[in-house]
């Protein structure tokens, strides 16, 4: 027994006399106390026949028990801790021990209570009684067959005697009797292989008590069974680091290999094993055979060449990516996950890593000289030398002409730098190569899709998809595109066709990589950005199933959890997760993810706190995780407490350390702005612009830094600039893009200078701009407003035959608090309205005969539309007006009173109309004039007889209202009577 406290030992006596055994506390001398525990007892084991009980003395001598403070140290706090421990114990067991002894020996109760009483014992940490009890359990079993098979629980236990043995194999092993554990669950395991627990523990008894080599031959076995697919790589790093044996990662992949498919988890467990007992040979060996049976297995790439970066051996990591690309077309993504671990190493870089490299390249004579230099170009990419990487990606064609992953990648280069006589050249020169008519129009389509054509990039990349179904990235290309052209129109038929087409191409796309986990993934974003978690589910299931050793299918699943605000559920899936695969890292921030999840506005301090630790500490173990860093900076953004000056040192981090990047400067730029700390934030966006010109987001918020600074003209200057591009880059008949319109009137606006800005809106009025003219009247009504010019305002809204200005202006004037000018205006617009509405008859009812009775068919003249129109209009203004005579004279309330019979007329029951109404009131600064009118809405409405329709609702709204207008009054105690008699 672990525990040797004086109380552990006299409970142990106790319970063994209750058993029936032959040393129990009545035949125990008083010296017994201070004996060794039955783990250390020379005394020989009773025969298994069940004495008769000895209840009355057992249960005295438990309840007299007074348990002492264990160890030497005899301190206090653990005393008591220990000595409540025992009490919650023995008081448990006490109605097991009466039962199993009221019982007759051969009775199912007595098994029963050894039962349920070895499960405490072994619950509170009793492992040598709780071992006693199963070992006599078992022997009872044995000896009454008959009474154990009327029992449901016992008779699981009979015809399965392996669980019995697996329990007490784990009690062994607790106490370090390693040889019978291993003895006992061998035993159990043969009996039942699929037993996940009974398979874990019997290794891990192996592993201590130091058979390496049959934990090796179990855990191969258990590699080759796909129910033990989670558990294996932990169980193989845990093996292997214990052992010691620097050879042994190698020998368990090569042995596994050699019988079973590859399994990319258990390879990542075996190289993280041999890197933590320093054999880095035996890592790369492991990766490199695992990149040749899967080269996309971009982990793999990133981890082969951290082992090299580690070391800063940064050439031989590349030349390594270099090797990995000849060796494989299809590795392009792993070596270019290698690259970014490379990239991701500075500062420690050399700073003329790139340009011995690209020599290297250039000098190199050997096969492999493309990959070198499409390599050399990927590097170039990640440290922001966009003319080195584009020179580097046109030597690695001219060294292969058919490398066609070089031809992307200068694609992609020249898209973003929006030289369209590159992206022309490298077209042309891809169409004019021989037999690879497919790729020429994946290419066409890709830079349709870049460049918002949707349209063109699905005839492109359906004309690809037709010469070469088999080709992953145009499938994958063509998902994208009908998912793109499906955005805004989601719920039309057009839409959801090409939704149907989208998800039927990601469908494809995993028939032709089943393997791939980043077709999933995108399969699986599309389907949470459709709001469809059932749809993302059944992908999580799929890629389960075909990769069953792998955590990603069940990562999807607790992110679809955590999504579904299921908590619980994700937490459990992860914590799973986290104990089977400790080295994946997004594991852990999922977890935290979902913590955060829960609180969407302010965040709880303690969960801040403790969520801000989880993450330091994640950070010290992998210090340049970029999805670790991310997520740290987005919990210092929280509100309360927050930090945004650390935050904005992460993204100025990882902008100086991945320029290429845009989202992190962006990142940077933005959380730069809330900390206030504008010149920075202006130098950051500066030179984004630089790279990005036509950037809408990047020039919005570059405008806004600039009037911060007080730099509205400056501001002023670059929107004038966009909107002239904008205005020059629309089609015939069309109009510019609006924003840059709308940003530079806004600009006027905070710089008073109101006369430009109605010169332009009069100029694109009197022209065909294309452009709204009710927009572009509302924008000026505004702007005449902003400038103090009511009556040139007022002048304008009356002469246009649109409703719009007229509504536009009254509310701007209420802004403003012109009530009165308000309502003149009004007056004047209602009565144009009514004098339109008198020239345009009523639609009347053609008479039936009299003979002819009325039928349910029968429909109801409807109004013309310009009558339906000025009716609609005519009721907005009035109510509008209402508004603005009560702001205007609090006291007088007969023009609401006037409004408010016109409503009621139709809907006596109506409840709208009145809450307008009162809170007119209240914002009128009548709050008890608003109290007495509730009070005779309540009287009216509950006196009617019969009631309107919805005056129930109505009613009960009063009501409520009444007793919250007290509250807010300060009048509590009519507010309390009030609420009991209502």
């Amino acid at each position: 027994m672990t525990r040797k406290s004086n109380q552990a030992i006299c409970a142990t006596l106790a319970i063994l006399t209750l058993t029936g055994m032959q040393w129990g506390c009545s035949n125990a001398k008083p010296e017994a106390q201070n004996q060794p525990g039955p783990t250390q007892t020379k005394n020989p084991r009773p025969a298994p026949a069940l004495l008769p009980p000895l209840p009355a003395k057992a249960l005295i001598k438990l309840a007299e028990l007074k348990p002492a403070p264990p160890g030497p140290t005899n301190k206090a706090y653990a005393g008591a801790k220990l000595s409540a421990r025992t009490r919650k114990a023995m008081q448990q067991a006490k109605p097991l021990l009466n039962d199993q002894a009221q019982a007759k020996p051969a009775d199912a109760a007595a098994a029963l209570a050894l039962l349920r009483l070895g499960k405490l014992l072994e619950k509170q940490g009793y492992w040598d009684a709780s071992l006693e009890c199963f070992t006599r359990l078992g022997e009872w079993i044995r000896l009454n067959s008959d009474a154990a098979q009327a029992d449901g629980t016992l008779r699981k236990l009979l015809l399965n005697p392996e669980t019995l043995m697996a329990w007490r194999g784990k009690l062994l092993a607790a106490l370090r009797r390693n040889d019978l554990a291993i003895d006992t669950l061998q035993r159990a395991y043969r009996r039942n292989r699929s037993d996940s627990a009974t398979a874990q523990l019997l290794l891990r008894a192996m592993v201590s008590a130091g058979r390496f080599s049959q934990a090796q031959e179990l855990l191969l076995e258990l590699a080759g069974q796909a129910d033990y697919g989670t558990i294996v790589p932990v169980l193989a790093r845990r093996l292997c680091v214990r052992s010691g044996d620097q050879a042994m990662p190698g020998r368990i992949a090569r042995a596994f290999r050699a019988k079973n498919p590859v399994s990319s988890e258990l390879a990542h467990s075996l190289a993280v094993a041999a890197l933590e007992m320093k054999a880095t040979d035996q890592a790369e060996d492991i990766l490199q055979d695992l990149l040749r049976e899967m080269p996309s297995d971009v982990r793999a790439g990133a981890m082969l060449a951290g082992i090299s970066v580690k070391a800063g051996e940064y050439n031989r990591a590349l030349r390594q990516l270099a090797r990995l690309v000849v060796q494989n077309s299809q590795a392009i993504e792993a070596a270019r996950a290698g690259v970014g671990v490379v990239v991701s190493a500075r500062p420690k870089l050399p700073t003329d890593l790139l340009e011995t490299f690209v020599q290297a390249a250039e000098n190199t004579a050997a096969p492999d000289k493309y990959a070198i230099h499409y390599i050399a170009a990927n590097l170039a990419e990640g440290l922001d030398k966009q003319d080195v990487a584009a020179q580097q990606y046109a030597q690695a064609i001219a060294a292969k002409k058919d490398f066609y992953p070089a031809y992307e990648a200068q694609l992609s280069l020249r898209l973003r730098a929006k030289n369209q006589v590159g992206v022309d050249e490298v077209l042309q020169a891809v169409k004019a190569m021989p037999g690879q008519g497919y790729y020429y129009y994946y290419l066409l389509g890709k830079v349709a899709l870049e460049q918002g054509r949707t349209g063109d990039a699905i005839k492109a990349l359906q004309t690809a998809y037709a010469k070469n179904p088999a080709h992953l990235p145009t499938t994958l290309a063509l998902a994208r595109a009908y998912e793109r052209a499906s955005a805004g129109q989601i719920y039309s038929k057009q839409g959801r066709e090409n939704i149907a087409h989208s998800q039927a191409m990601y469908r494809k796309a995993i028939e032709l990589g089943p393997k791939r986990v980043a077709t999933y993934r995108q399969a699986f974003a599309q389907r949470i950005r459709l709001g469809d978690l059932a749809g993302a589910r059944d992908i999580a299931k799929q890629l389960i199933r075909q990769l069953p050793k792998s955590p990603d299918g069940i990562l999807l699943s607790a992110e679809v959890y955590v999504l579904e605000k299921k908590y619980d559920k994700a937490r459990f899936l992860l914590g799973q997760l986290a104990r089977q695969f400790p080295g994946r890292v997004d594991i852990p921030l999922l977890a935290i993810r979902a913590e955060l999840g829960q609180f969407p506005g302010v965040l709880p301090r303690a969960v801040y706190y403790q969520s801000l630790a989880r993450l330091r500490t994640l950070l010290k173990k992998y210090p340049n995780n970029i999805q670790i860093r991310r997520l740290l900076a987005g919990l210092y953004t929280r509100p309360v407490p927050g930090d945004l000056d650390k935050a904005a040192a992460i993204w100025q981090g990882l902008c100086e350390q991945f320029p290429a990047e845009r989202t992190y400067c962006r990142a940077y730029a933005l959380v730069l702005m809330r900390a206030r700390r504008f010149a920075q934030s202006q130098a950051v966006l500066e030179g984004l612009l630089k790279r990005e010109p036509a950037d809408g987001n990047l020039r919005r918020m570059l405008a806004d830094v600039l009037v911060q600074r007080g730099q509205t003209p400056q501001a002023i200057v670059l929107a004038q600039g966009w909107w002239a591009e904008a205005q020059k880059q629309a089609k015939p008949g069309q109009a510019g893009q609006f924003e840059w319109l709308g940003l530079l009137l806004d600009l006027y606006e905070k710089a008073e200078q109101y006369d430009q800005a109605i010169a332009l809106l009069d100029s694109l009025l009197g022209g065909e701009s294309g452009l709204s003219a009710e927009t572009l009247l509302g924008r000026k009504v505004g702007l005449l407003v902003a400038a103090d010019r009511y009556d040139q305002a007022i002048a304008m809204a009356l002469d246009e035959d649109s409703e719009f200005p007229a509504q536009k202006l009254a509310h701007d004037l209420m802004e403003k608090k012109l009530y009165a000018k308000t309502a003149s205006m009004l007056d004047k617009r209602i009565a144009t309205v009514q004098s339109k509405l008198s020239k345009i008859k009523p639609a009347t009812v053609p008479a039936r005969p009299a003979t002819k009775p009325a039928t349910p068919a029968t429909k109801p003249a409807q109004p013309s539309p310009g009558r339906a129109k000025y009716e609609l209009e005519l009721s907005t203004l009035r109510r509008i007006r209402m508004m603005a005579r009560v702001q205007a004279a609090p006291a007088d309330l007969a023009p609401a009173a006037r409004w408010l019979d016109e409503q009621l007329e139709k809907h006596p029951g109506a409840k709208e109309p009145r809450e307008l109404l009162l809170a007119v009131l209240i914002q009128a600064d009548q709050s008890e004039r608003a109290l007495k009118m509730l009070d005779e809405w309540i009287a009216e409405l509950g006196q009617a007889k019969p009631r309107p329709l919805g005056a129930a609702k109505t009613l009960s709204w009063a009501k409520q209202a009444s007793c919250s207008l007290l509250v807010s009054l300060g009048r509590y105690a009519d507010a309390l009577a009030r609420c009991k008699k209502y």
